[in-house]
C-alpha cells in the first residue's frame, strides 16, 4: 500500500484534494480510510474491490472552514483553527501531513494575509486581529500608548508552516489608550509596523469580523446601528386555541460605516463575498447573516459610506 500523490501544501479545501492510493497488489482490496488532523479523526470511509484509487478528501474537511478565533482576555499568537495538518491512513499505511487552510497559501515569504492599510482607526472595545504567515516562526513586539504610560508586549510563537492569528483582546487595552504600535517580523523578516488610534465611536457601535479574499481575518467597528425590525415564526404543529412556541426570532439592523478613506472602503466591500461573518461582544465572536450581498458604487465607481443590513438570532433586547 503506498500513496502515489497527495494534495500540496499550501492547498484550500474550497479546491479538490485528490490522495491517490495504490494498493501494491494484483488482487482487488477492499480499503478503509480515515482521514484526521493532529488531534483528532474527522472521517472514515471504505473502499471496495480496487487495486488503484484516487479520493478526494475535500467534502469531509469544509466543516472545519472558516472557523471563527477565540479571543482570550491576555494577547495571543496562535495557529488559525481553519489551518490544519491533514494526513490520510490507507489499511494502516499513513499519507505524509499536508498543511491545508480555507485559501491557498505560500508560506516561503514571511507576510500579513489581513489588510494592514493605513491609516488605522479602531474603537476602545474592538479587538485587533490580523493573520500572518511564514514558515518557522513569528514575533510580534506589541506597544501600548495610553496618556501617561506606554508599556511593550512581545509574542513569540513557532507555525509549523501554518497560518497564524495575532489577537490583541480590547479586555487588555490600559485605561486611557491612545495609540497601539505593532512590529511582527517572520523567520527574522519585517512583515508588519503599523500603528492604531484608538477613538470611542458611541456605545451603539457594532464591530464585525470576516474573512478576506486570501482567507485572512478582518474587522470593522460601524460607528451607526439603526434596529430595522423584530421577525418571529411560531410553531405550526400547535393547534391554535393551545400554547404555540416560538420556532425562530430574528433581528435586523442596518449598520452603516464612516465616511472612510478609499482603501478602507475596498476593504470593507469585499465583506460580502466574506463565507462566513461575525459580530463582536466582548470576547465571543456571533455568527450572523447579511440580508442582502449587494453593494452599488457611486458613478465614479467609488464606495464613499457601506451599509449593511445584518441579522441575529433574537435572544430578548436588543443586540
Amino acid at each position: 500500500m503506498t500513496f502515489t500523490s497527495t494534495p500540496q501544501n499550501g492547498s484550500s479545501w474550497q479546491d479538490c484534494l485528490p490522495f491517490a492510493i495504490d494498493t501494491e497488489q494484483e488482487k482487488p482490496l477492499d480499503i478503509t480510510l480515515e482521514i484526521a488532523n493532529s488531534k483528532e479523526l474527522i472521517a472514515q470511509r471504505k473502499i471496495y474491490g480496487v487495486t488503484t484509487t484516487e479520493v478526494d478528501i475535500a467534502p469531509y474537511l469544509r466543516d472545519l472552514s472558516c472557523l471563527p478565533p477565540t479571543i482570550n482576555s491576555s494577547a495571543t499568537l496562535t495557529q488559525s483553527p481553519s489551518a490544519q495538518t491533514i494526513h490520510l491512513t490507507a489499511n494502516g499505511t499513513r499519507s505524509n501531513n499536508v498543511l491545508l487552510f480555507h485559501a491557498p497559501y505560500d508560506n516561503s515569504t514571511p507576510k500579513a494575509i489581513s489588510s494592514l492599510h493605513q491609516p488605522r482607526e479602531i474603537d476602545s472595545r474592538e479587538p485587533i486581529i490580523v493573520t500572518l504567515i511564514a514558515n518557522a516562526s513569528i514575533q510580534a513586539s506589541i506597544t501600548f500608548i495610553a496618556r501617561g504610560a506606554t508599556n511593550t508586549l512581545t509574542l513569540n510563537a513557532k507555525t509549523q508552516g501554518l497560518p497564524m492569528n495575532l489577537i490583541i483582546p480590547a479586555s487588555c487595552y490600559p485605561a486611557a489608550i491612545e495609540q497601539i504600535h505593532i512590529e511582527v517580523t517572520g523567520d527574522k523578516k519585517s512583515i508588519a509596523n503599523v500603528d492604531y488610534t484608538v477613538v470611542d465611536k458611541g456605545a451603539n457601535a457594532k464591530c464585525i469580523a470576516w474573512f478576506n479574499k486570501n482567507g485572512g481575518m478582518e474587522t470593522y467597528t460601524f460607528p451607526t446601528s439603526i434596529r430595522l425590525s423584530y421577525d418571529a415564526k411560531l410553531s405550526a404543529n400547535a393547534p391554535l386555541d393551545e400554547y404555540r412556541p416560538l420556532e425562530s426570532s430574528t433581528i435586523r439592523h442596518r449598520l452603516c460605516s464612516a465616511y472612510e478613506v478609499q482603501t478602507q472602503m475596498e476593504r470593507l466591500a469585499e465583506m460580502i463575498f466574506s463565507p462566513r461573518i461575525f459580530l463582536i461582544k466582548g470576547d465571543k465572536m456571533v455568527p450572523i447573516s447579511l440580508a442582502n450581498r449587494h453593494i452599488d458604487f457611486d458613478h465614479h465607481g467609488t464606495l464613499r459610506q457601506m451599509c449593511i443590513e445584518v441579522e441575529d438570532e433574537w435572544k430578548g433586547g436588543a443586540i
